[in-house]
């Protein structure tokens, strides 16, 4: 808000380009809370008030932008690409907007598509003069993206063009090609050879292997190409010929590996495992945990007017989006009710009630190199095959159900807490971060709280993962994380020891 309030007026384009820059900080594996906010200080610190520069000058790189969204940004080298596409304004004139007045006054045409065109079928009064006013509007916008076109780059402007007369004047840079001040060069593109003059030179064996290797050593030292095309096409028949399968297979390599949550195996322990897969009933597995998980997030967004007409409202809502209209959804509105009203009694939500910070369905996107903790970590929780020899980056992805922060009101709610710990504990413990994972395990069965334990340990890998990444993201410490399950609305902590 920056922008608004100690500018004085608004500068959207400031936004796109946080969100760029957030990017470029990313590919570099800044991907942590901590250090992205430290960044934008110092870039804030620098001055805010000149265009940023959002390409990297650390690495070769090329973005892909149109106009609207190169507003405000600039580079050392900048393209117009597209010569032959010019955008012409009298074909979008289907409105016109009146902004000279107190009050913005709109007019509208209405059309449908005849053969290759459009016919206007409806229109206001005077829509020939509305429309010649809205033109002088969408020309001059096209005047100011040549404008920004024409002022992105810092050092080179490289302006495509074509030969042809009649394509000249679709091209969309014509006028600054035309207008411009200073001379403009006209940079040679040297033909590249025809596909046929490469063919036939991939099996020709060890001989052009060699004398390929030699090419592509002058071609680095700047020898070899441009001594005109009969050398090129030798060079690159030379260079093409160097390459074999090994060459391929390593370009096909994956530099990096993207996993989520689910990729990770779950622990090992001695009960058997009690989870909804598998299960006869149309309500369970994923389709059950989709809608409880959507139900929770509203209802701890809402927990301070949710109600039994807002309960209602929802568990309708919800099982009509994931099983359809026209159908007795009786037994199933008995099972998320059921799941509803335990959860709301449970201990959890009394927590979640006092808390003084709270966050439902939290999502990450971190990177990590194969020399930090929680690269080695993730590593050895996958499955065999995946954790074999991971030498590479690891984008981890997923969303924390619940991430919530304690309150002394809460420790004193929780009678257990209170006995073992006394005020004092509980007034340190206030603020310190728990996560909590929903999981519709059929866990109704378990005879003993040590053996539901021992099935919350299950999701030790998961949970553990989810701490390390709250903490490395946010620098804040997490306290605790367990497993809250549904059908019985128990939270059970898991000891990462």
């Amino acid at each position: 808000m920056l922008t608004v309030e100690e500018m004085k007026e608004p500068r959207c384009a400031y936004l796109y380009q946080v969100l760029e820059y957030a990017r470029q900080l990313e590919s570099q594996g800044k991907t942590d809370f901590p250090s992205l906010v430290k960044k934008l200080k110092e870039l804030l610190e620098k001055n805010p008030e000149e265009e940023l520069d959002l390409f990297s000058r650390k690495e070769s790189s090329v973005s892909l932008l149109n106009l609207h969204k190169a507003k405000g940004l600039q580079a050392r080298v900048v393209f117009l690409a597209n010569p032959g596409k010019k955008v012409d304004p009298k074909n979008f004139l289907s409105k016109h907007i009146q902004r000279l007045e107190d009050k913005p006054r709109g007019y509208f045409s209405f059309s449908r598509q005849r053969n290759f065109g459009r016919q206007e079928i409806a229109f206001p009064p005077n829509w020939e003069e509305i429309k010649a006013e809205e033109l002088k509007y969408q020309q001059s916008e096209e005047t100011r993206l040549l404008y920004v076109a024409a002022t992105r780059a810092e050092e080179l402007l490289v302006i495509s063009d074509v030969a042809e007369p009649k394509v000249k004047k679709k091209n969309p840079w014509h006028d600054l090609i035309e207008n411009s001040d200073e001379d403009i060069k006209e940079l040679e593109i040297e033909s590249l050879p025809a596909k046929e003059e490469l063919a036939g030179t991939k099996d020709e064996g060890e001989k052009d292997k060699k004398e390929g290797e030699i090419a592509t050593r002058e071609v680095e030292a700047g020898s070899g190409i441009g001594s005109g095309e009969k050398g090129q096409t030798e060079d690159l028949t030379k260079l093409y010929a160097s390459f074999n399968s090994d060459d391929l297979t390593r370009l096909k390599e994956n530099t990096y590996m993207v996993k989520a949550p689910t990729d990770l195996q779950k622990k090992k322990t001695k009960v058997s495992s009690t989870s909804d897969a598998g299960s006869q009933d149309e309500l369970e597995g994923a389709l059950l945990g989709n809608i409880i998980h959507r139900a929770f997030e509203i209802i701890v967004k809402d927990k301070d007017k949710f109600g039994e007409k807002r309960k209602h409202e929802l568990v309708k809502r919800l099982l009509k989006e994931h099983l359809g209209e026209n159908r007795d959804t009786t037994q199933e509105k008995e099972t998320i009710n059921s799941m509803i009203d335990t959860f709301l009694s449970s201990d959890l939500f009394t927590q979640i009630n006092h808390s003084p910070g709270i966050q439902t369905e939290v999502p990450f996107h971190l990177r990590t190199e194969p020399e930090e903790n929680l690269h080695d970590y993730i590593s050895q929780n996958l499955g065999d095959k995946d954790s074999e020899n991971i030498d590479v980056p690891i984008l981890f992805s997923g969303t924390m159900d619940l991430v919530y922060q304690k309150s002394s009101l809460s420790h004193q709610k929780d009678k257990s807490s209170e006995a073992s710990h006394g005020k004092a504990q509980a007034e340190e413990d206030r603020g310190k971060w728990v996560i909590v994972d929903y999981k519709t395990d059929r866990v109704d069965e378990v005879e003993s709280g040590e053996e539901l334990s021992q099935h919350a340990e299950v999701y030790l890998p998961q949970l553990q993962v989810y701490k390390e990444v709250f903490e490395i993201i946010t620098g804040e410490k997490v306290w605790d994380f367990g497993v809250y399950f549904a059908r019985i609305g128990e939270y059970v902590s898991i000891d990462e020891s």
